[in-house]
């Protein structure tokens, strides 16, 4: 394997015996690593030849099937009917646009630039439970300097 290769442009595993050159962890430089064994047709068992330390090395492709396409988000599904009913009993007046450096009460109404209109159910030092029309998110406030 040539000097100029790195893990991002590698599509297959090196045979065993043969050298990678990548970053080294307990070197914290680019170093030459032996291919000790195959742990799985996506993963080896690698060895720095200067310090000794050794790694796991996963092709790309591998870890990106592995950790799965879609990020888990924290966000709870919301009914239709709760937000509605959150709309007609606190309403849209007096709306404050959202800031993490606010603080914000139970049932304040803010209007999030990405999230939209949504109303607080909850309210902790530093975190606040919000309604929004597809979901409940947890948000920063009280941040401020």
């Amino acid at each position: 394997m040539s000097a100029e290769q790195t893990d991002e442009n590698i599509d297959q595993l090196p045979a065993v015996a043969k050298n990678i050159y990548l970053p080294c962890k307990k070197c914290d430089e680019n170093r030459y690593h032996r291919v000790l064994a195959h742990k799985s047709k996506n993963s080896a068992k690698l060895e720095c030849e200067i310090c000794s330390g050794k790694k796991t090395f996963t092709l790309k492709k591998a870890r990106k099937k592995a950790t799965g396409a879609k990020k888990k988000t924290a966000t709870k599904r919301v009914k239709k009917n709760s937000f509605a009913a959150l709309l007609t009993d606190i309403g849209t007046e007096g709306t404050v646009p959202y800031s993490m450096k606010s603080k914000f009460d139970e049932k304040a109404a803010i209007d999030h630039s990405k999230f939209g209109l949504g109303f607080v159910t909850e309210s902790t030092a530093l975190k606040v439970q919000v309604v929004f029309e597809d979901a409940t998110r947890e948000l920063v406030h009280n941040r401020g300097n």
